[in-house]
């Protein structure tokens, strides 16, 4: 006799970012909107798995500027930039966040605090040379 298998129901669940996490001036085009969420949602598997994400984003005088936050249970990712165009600022953005998102893969089994600024926390890394 062969023992039948019990099959489970797959329930997949979205965790992606939509444009109502972000405030956008009216002047940011609708594609640059779906660029800025592709490239959140390009970057969330690498931060904590409780984050929230929020972010806001202008276009003044050609001049793209934005800033994303990333509120988790034991700190935050805080980037701001400006850029020529929504690929530069975003790639800017994201850079600096790979690099927060790093300094707290470095901290988080052994964290001294109980919530970190992770952009206050590479600045006075950085002022001490560590």
């Amino acid at each position: 006799m062969q023992a039948v298998g019990l099959e489970h129901p797959v329930i997949e669940v979205s965790m992606e970012y939509k444009l109502s996490s972000f405030k956008f001036s009216p002047e940011v085009s609708r594609p640059d909107k779906h660029h800025v969420i592709k490239m959140v949602n390009s970057i969330r598997s690498k931060c904590p798995s409780d984050s929230n994400f929020t972010g806001q984003f202008d276009l003044v005088n050609g001049l793209y500027s934005g800033e994303v936050k990333v509120l988790f249970s034991k700190g935050t990712f805080l980037v701001s930039a400006t850029g020529s165009n929504i690929s530069e600022l975003m790639r800017t953005l994201l850079n600096t966040l790979e690099d927060q998102i790093v300094a707290w893969k470095s901290v988080r089994f052994d964290q001294p605090e109980t919530f970190i600024n992770y952009s206050d926390f590479l600045a006075r890394e950085s002022a001490t040379g560590s």
